[in-house]
């Protein structure tokens, strides 16, 4: 999966999650509620990226075009659109910051060579069509944003 796809499951899912471990365990310490829902969000976020790797899909856009200059568009702008709607939803951006470092942990390892377990046994071999599977992730994007509000 492209990292924009990553990024924006990840800050939904683990926006939801610390939100759900905060009430749950309500604690009376707002610092402790804060680290119970970022380690929440950390933890679910790494969770999916693995489920989204494991599902079919084709990231060969990084081979055609870089990996470098694809990731210097596409970092800045879904960051700006993540953090733009957790300061205009009021959402707390730490929490959101662990999702985004759930999500992207186990590509950072792998870029540098030192591939995890899970991502290694977890990945798709099979790839399908670039064009369509590029639609399909940024479809995932936007409707993982949507969450976001």
């Amino acid at each position: 999966m492209v990292a924009t796809t990553h990024l924006a499951v990840g800050a939904a899912v683990g926006l939801w999650g610390g939100r759900l471990a905060g009430w749950i365990v309500n604690p009376e310490s707002d610092l402790t509620r804060v680290i119970i829902q970022a380690g929440t969000a950390l933890v679910l976020a790494a969770g999916s990226h693995v489920i989204l790797d494991a599902v079919p899909h084709n990231d060969e856009i990084y081979k055609i075009y870089g990996r470098i200059p694809l990731l210097a568009v596409e970092l800045p702008i879904i960051f700006t659109i993540i953090f733009s709607i957790a300061y205009l939803r009021n959402l707390n951006p730490i929490i959101i910051f662990f999702g985004l470092v759930g999500a992207a942990w186990s590509d950072v390892f792998s870029t540098f060579g030192l591939a995890t377990f899970l991502h290694e046994n977890f990945h798709s071999i099979h790839r399908v069509e670039m064009v369509g599977s590029i639609i399909v992730q940024l479809s995932i994007a936007i409707a993982s944003l949507i969450f976001l509000f």
